[in-house]
């Protein structure tokens, strides 16, 4: 991505549709949102992918750019190329596309995160950097949700937790079906085991088994259960057997290649290190799949260090 910047909102009034094609264009957008919240991403995938071809065809590019900021679940399907298509086709003034930027800092940093393009991640972070002290909640908790999962992927646990607990900040205006605070939720998780914070992991944790059951999203309930495993993986409990494969379940339900993958490495990890190499070698060579599809480099480097103890275990 060419050099961002920051100018001044557009009003060209030649990017207003009116009547029947902006009440067409503006449903698009609302469906989508309610679509993506209710985990329901492979029909959210279309309905932005038509709202984004009707507002091209029409020439209104003020609702074309709302929908090339609506790549959560382009993410959460794993068409993690064309999300960054969709940030790249994005005008380089940000301030000309706000409310778009608000997911290139949360879903585009995130992307290039578990990639391991880092420097351009703290490139974007930094000239959205803004967005942080916005008295905007979506733009706040964007902005944290980025640079929480970039601090924690550059290994600065601690800090990544901090920074996330900014877009939790937030649900009270939000909800926690809201895409940035539900990936900064994950993020601030898997700090909390990194940094073997389980007193934090179980207040986060309190948060989604808190939710009444009809209102707790499927995807928070597979992290819940993944997080749960990975609780009972540092207290030695057996259990955690049951609660990877629930998750996995779940993931796999769900239609969510990285997040199945994830939990299909971390329960390779914990199987491996019971001395069950020959249980864990499929998990990780699904994982292994699914991460070089994505090309998420990180992860892929952990998948092969599973790997190599894999092979001096046999």
């Amino acid at each position: 991505m060419a050099e961002l910047r920051g100018g001044h909102q557009s009003n060209d009034p030649g990017n207003v549709v009116t009547g029947d094609e902006g009440s067409r264009e503006q449903s698009s957008t609302a469906d989508e949102h309610s679509l993506s919240q209710a985990d329901r991403y492979e029909e959210a995938e279309v309905c932005v992918r038509d709202g984004l071809a009707f507002s091209r065809r029409v020439g209104n590019r003020y609702q074309e750019l709302l929908f090339l900021g609506q790549s959560y679940a382009l993410f959460a399907l794993g068409k993690w190329e064309e999300v960054l298509e969709w940030v790249a086709a994005l005008p380089e003034d940000w301030a000309v596309a706000r409310q778009a930027y608000a997911t290139v800092a949360s879903v585009g940093i995130t992307v290039l995160a578990h990639q391991g393009s880092l420097d351009e991640a703290d490139r974007i972070a930094t000239a959205l950097d803004q967005f942080g002290s916005s008295g905007d909640a979506q733009e706040r908790a964007g902005h944290a949700c980025g640079r929480s999962r970039l601090l924690l992927t550059l290994g600065d646990a601690a800090g990544a937790l901090r920074v996330a607990q900014i877009a939790l900040d937030t649900s009270s205006e939000m909800g926690f079906r809201q895409e940035y605070v539900k990936e900064a939720l994950i993020t601030a998780l898997e700090a909390a085991l990194s940094l073997r914070d389980t007193a934090r992991a179980e207040e986060l944790l309190a948060i989604i088994e808190s939710l009444p059951a009809g209102n707790r999203p499927q995807f928070l309930q597979a992290q819940a259960l993944r997080f749960r495993a990975g609780l009972a993986v540092l207290a030695g409990d057996e259990d955690a057997e049951r609660l990877f494969k629930s998750a996995q379940g779940l993931f796999r339900e769900l239609a969510m290649p990285f997040y199945l993958a994830a939990t299909e490495l971390e329960h390779a990890e914990w199987l491996t290190a019971e001395s069950r190499s020959e249980e864990a070698a499929p998990l990780l060579e699904e994982a292994r799949g699914i991460f070089e599809r994505l090309e998420a480099a990180p992860w892929l480097e952990r998948t092969g260090r599973v790997g190599v103890a894999e092979q001096i275990s046999a």
